[in-house]
This record gives structure tokens, C-alpha cells and sequence, in this order.
């Protein structure tokens, strides 16, 4: 009896790992931008011999699996890959753009709505990450050096306010003091959006291997870190799972040198519209590969189910068989969930985005959207949204958008109706650009004409994005 419920817990245990390798590796697949599938495959491919692409298929059915049933248990792994993705959607002025992704955080944190002197010390808290995206100096030395080069009356306790601001932008992990922090913060973030098991379990087990063992793991003493947490060998492996697909260097994209040419952007949709106003969505050919199980080791697994008294090497070689299969199945299944989500999302946004869309591209026409509202039409976690729109782009007949072009923040209009950020800059702009270059518009003053257009905004709004769409303080436009 006691060795029949041993049996049972190992195999419990077993398909728990499984199902946990199956979900990071669909999240893995989930945040690939287009330029990666090819070489994701073909890693596929050289990793398990079951698999094959399959060039004769006629497609996956859209109604064989639905985005609610696939992805309703997707784990979230906190680090988002990012690529380059200016705010603006002119694609010639994209492409001609010498930003780097040092100039996304440095929009993520101006959407923080910080006070003057917080911005000061934010922007020299991102100046202060190394080449990994760490802060290598304490909170009272960063307060000190705020004091004397910025004449910055600030403490230590401000200083650490601010770090753990930084630390919830992204990607997950940025702002870390050391290896051991920077691996905290992404598992940390998972947590916070998975079910309560079993993959919370391992989860939670990590966490205590970073902040209980962290000096006899990083050594790889894991006997001792077993004997330490009284792990199991399986508990163990499962949370190395986890820790193993975090991401040690956040910050190696931010410190990326200015580009001296446009980086070659493949769209991973492309998005048609007919004369009667149809929006039509079509993932590129890299975005939708189509692989098989290979015949022979299905011929071997099949043979095996008729032999009454296999022989030895017959028993090896449909072990091994049947272990390449369910692989090849699993990773075949995975890449249909994938390609259903990134369809899903990009349906959704064409649907808000209609207008947008069938009127030449019009900026002015972008509706509020949020991953959230994304994520309760999908029915799936914001985490996972994030990761379909992630480094993303869609192909119009008037440009090239990343998808989180068309996730905007939303403010009130006088007539209570909600507008997005970006209508608002477009109205701001249209001041901006006509207003007399000798008599140029305070602030004070953009706000007076914003409300004349009926826009309800605030000084301190207007500043920000006068900022983010380049247009200097009064003062210094006046010619």
C-alpha cells in the first residue's frame, strides 16, 4: 500500500513538472518577435529528431482551439523581452529615428507623473544602471550624490522609494542591486499572476532558494540547498526550472549604442482593409510554421502497442520514441496556441481601433485601450497580452505600427467622454506647430487653448507631453 501511494506521488509530481515546462515553454514562444521563429524551429528541430516542418499543411483550424481554454493557465515570467519601439507611427520617421531602447525607459518613467524633483532623481537613477541594468551603489550613497551634483535636498529613504519604482518598469529585473535581487524581482513578478498551484508552488520554492540559499546554490551546492529547505529532488528541479528562464542582464538592451542605421523590422501581421470597411488580419508566413511528427517514430510507437513480449531493444527504442513524441506533440500544440493568441490580440485591436484604421492610419482617431480591457475580452492574463503585443508589429497600406502603438492611456474630455493620450497630443501639437514662433505658448497658456478645444487637461500633462513630442519650454522655442 505504501509503495502504491509512493508510485502515485511520483507521478503526481512528474506531471505537475511537465505541465510547468509546457507553460514557460509556450510563454517563451509567445514573447518571440517574428525574426526569431525561424531559428526557435529550427532549435526545435535540431533538439528533438520527432520533429519535422510540415510544408504540405493546409493550416491550423481557428475553432480547434479557443484562447480562453489554451491560455487561461499561462505562467507569467516577468522579464519581457523588448525590441525597439518608438512611440511615433510614422514609419519613415521611425526608421530615420537614432532612439534606443535607453529612450523607451526613459518613456515609461515619464508616464509615472513624478514631481519635478522625482523625475530629477528617477532620470538619474537610469543613468545610474551598468551594462546589465543593475544599481551598484546603496540608497545613501545615490542620496549623497543626488545632494552634491544636483543640489537635490533628498535622504536615503526617498532614494529607496524611487529604486522600487524603478523596479516595476520594465523589463522585469531592471534596478536590481545584484544577480540574487534581479532574479527575486522576476520571480516574483510570475507569482503574482499564476494560479495558486502547482506552478506557484515551485515558484514560491525558487524564492526561497534566492533568498534562504542563495550563496550554496550560486555555488551549485544543491545537496545542501535540499538538506537546507528540505527539498525533494523534483521540488528542486522544478523551481531550478523557473529561476534558469529568468533573465540575468535586463539591462543589456538599454545600454545598446545609438544606432547609425535603421534596424530591418519585419511585420509579424499584416492588415488589409476593403472598400466596404473589412479589416482582414494575416500572420506572416515566419509567424505561422507548420511542423509534424516524423513517421517513423510514430510507426514505432504504434508497432510497439501490438507486440505481446517486446524484446529488450524494442522496449528501449519505444521508450525513447514515445518520450520524442510527446515532445514534438506538446511543442506542436504550443506553437497553434501561440499563433491563436496573436490572432486573438490583434482582432481585438482592430475591432477598438477601427476607425483608425479604416481612415488612412488618422492618430487622431486612436481609441483608449488597455491590456487589461485586451485581457477580459480574451479572457486570459494581462501578462499574457503583454507578451502577444510585445515586440510586435502589423502592416497597413499606410505604415508600420508596433501593436503597442494602440495602447493608449485614457483621460477625460469636458463632455465626460474618455479620449486617448495620443488624441490629446495630436490636438497639443497642432498648437504647438502653428502658434507664433516670436510669441510662442507657455504652458499655462496651452492648457487655456486645450480646454478651448474641449479637452479637460492638466499643466502639469501638457508639460509632459509638449516634452515627449520634442517642443521645448517657451522660453527657449522663442525666436
Amino acid at each position: 500500500m505504501q509503495k502504491q501511494v509512493i508510485q502515485q506521488t511520483t507521478a503526481t509530481q512528474q506531471v505537475q513538472q511537465t505541465v510547468t515546462q509546457h507553460q514557460v515553454q509556450l510563454s517563451h514562444l509567445l514573447e518571440l518577435p517574428v525574426e526569431a521563429m525561424d531559428d526557435e524551429i529550427q532549435k526545435a528541430q535540431d533538439e528533438n529528431p520527432a520533429l519535422e516542418r510540415d510544408d504540405d499543411a493546409d493550416g491550423y483550424s481557428d475553432a480547434t482551439l479557443s484562447t480562453e481554454d489554451l491560455l487561461r493557465d499561462v505562467p507569467d515570467t516577468g522579464y519581457v523581452r523588448r525590441s525597439n519601439e518608438p512611440d511615433d507611427n510614422n514609419l519613415e520617421e521611425r526608421l530615420a529615428s537614432t532612439e534606443t531602447d535607453a529612450d523607451v525607459l526613459a518613456q515609461q518613467i515619464a508616464l509615472l507623473n513624478l514631481t519635478p524633483i522625482e523625475q530629477q532623481m528617477m532620470d538619474y537613477l537610469a543613468g545610474s544602471l551598468n551594462t546589465y541594468g543593475y544599481l551598484e551603489k546603496d540608497d545613501q550613497t545615490l542620496a549623497d550624490e543626488l545632494a552634491i551634483g544636483l543640489y537635490l535636498d533628498v535622504n536615503a529613504d526617498d532614494v529607496h522609494r524611487l529604486v522600487a519604482l524603478l523596479q516595476t518598469l520594465e523589463p522585469t529585473g531592471i534596478g536590481a542591486h545584484d544577480l540574487r535581487e534581479c532574479l527575486v524581482l522576476q520571480i516574483d513578478a510570475r507569482l503574482q499572476t499564476v494560479p495558486d498551484a502547482p506552478v506557484a508552488n515551485s515558484l514560491r520554492t525558487a524564492l526561497r532558494i534566492l533568498r534562504e540559499a542563495w550563496d550554496d546554490y550560486s555555488s551549485r551546492r544543491l545537496e545542501r540547498v535540499k538538506n537546507l529547505l528540505h527539498l525533494s529532488s523534483e521540488e528542486l528541479a522544478a523551481a531550478e526550472t523557473h529561476i534558469r528562464h529568468c533573465n540575468p542582464r535586463p539591462g543589456a538592451a538599454l545600454t545598446t549604442a545609438t544606432r547609425t542605421e535603421a534596424p530591418a523590422v519585419t511585420p509579424d501581421f499584416f492588415l488589409s482593409v476593403d472598400e466596404n470597411g473589412h479589416i482582414d488580419i494575416a500572420l506572416s508566413h515566419h509567424q505561422d510554421p507548420r511542423l509534424k511528427v516524423r513517421r517513423e517514430f510514430l510507426d514505432i510507437v504504434e508497432r510497439h502497442a501490438i507486440l505481446t513480449q517486446p524484446s529488450r531493444s524494442e522496449q528501449e527504442a519505444y521508450v525513447y520514441a514515445r518520450d520524442k513524441v510527446d515532445r514534438a506533440t506538446a511543442y506542436i500544440a504550443n506553437l497553434q496556441r501561440r499563433r491563436t493568441m496573436l490572432l486573438d490580440t490583434m482582432k481585438v485591436i482592430a475591432q477598438r481601433q477601427h476607425d483608425f484604421f479604416t481612415h488612412e492610419d488618422d492618430e487622431s482617431l486612436l481609441q483608449p485601450l488597455r491590456l487589461q480591457d485586451v485581457a477580459e475580452r480574451l479572457h486570459v492574463d494581462i501578462s499574457t497580452v503583454s507578451r502577444a503585443a510585445n515586440s510586435k508589429y502589423v502592416q497597413t497600406a499606410y505604415g508600420m505600427y508596433p501593436l503597442r502603438r494602440f495602447f493608449n492611456a485614457q483621460t477625460m474630455e469636458k463632455d465626460g467622454q474618455l479620449v486617448s493620450s495620443t488624441q490629446l497630443k495630436v490636438a497639443l501639437r497642432d498648437i504647438l506647430e502653428n502658434e507664433d514662433a516670436s510669441h510662442p505658448f507657455s504652458d499655462e497658456q496651452l492648457v487655456s487653448l486645450m480646454q478651448e478645444k474641449g479637452y479637460k487637461i492638466a499643466r502639469r500633462t501638457v508639460a509632459k507631453y509638449r516634452s515627449q513630442m520634442g517642443f521645448l519650454p517657451a522660453i527657449q522655442r522663442k525666436k
